[in-house]
C-alpha cells in the first residue's frame, strides 16, 4: 500500500495521460512560467474537466507548480501571479526554478537527487514534497 504515486505524464493529453487521470484521486499540474503556458493551461483544464465528468468525478487538482522559475525576472513574477488570480489557493508556495542542473541531470540519465542532491532544484524538490505531505 501505497500514500502516493506520482506518475509523471506529457504535457498533451493522450492515451497514457487520459488512463492516468482516470485511475487517478488528485493530480498536480506543472506550468513553465512563460505566455505560451498559460494559454495551455486553459485548453489542459478544459481537457481534464471533460475527462471528470466523463469518467472520474472524484478527480481534484492538488496544485499548479510553477516551473522554471527566475524570481528576479518580471515576467515570472507576473505569470506565478497571474496563476493564483485564476487558480485561487491552487498555486503551490513552493516553485522550481530555472536550473542548468535539471537539464545535465536529464543528459546524464539521473535524477536531480544523484545528480547534485545540493543543488537549489533539488532544495526546491524537497520543499515541494513536504509541502505536499504537510499541506
Amino acid at each position: 500500500y501505497y500514500d502516493y504515486i506520482i506518475l509523471d505524464c506529457p504535457p498533451s493529453i493522450n492515451v497514457f495521460t487520459k488512463c492516468a487521470l482516470i485511475a487517478a484521486d488528485e493530480f498536480i499540474i506543472p506550468v513553465d512560467v512563460g505566455y505560451f503556458s498559460i494559454l495551455g493551461l486553459k485548453q489542459l483544464m478544459e481537457e481534464i474537466e471533460r475527462i471528470k465528468e466523463e469518467y472520474n468525478t472524484s478527480l481534484t487538482l492538488r496544485g499548479i507548480l510553477p516551473c522554471k522559475v527566475d524570481k528576479r525576472t518580471t515576467l515570472s513574477n507576473q505569470i506565478i501571479q497571474l496563476l493564483k488570480e485564476h487558480f485561487p489557493s491552487k498555486v503551490f508556495r513552493t516553485s522550481i526554478r530555472a536550473s542548468v542542473d535539471i537539464i545535465r541531470s536529464q543528459i546524464a540519465q539521473k535524477n536531480i537527487f544523484e545528480y547534485n542532491p545540493k543543488s537549489p532544484a533539488a532544495k526546491d524538490f524537497i520543499s515541494l514534497t513536504e509541502e505536499i505531505i504537510n499541506g
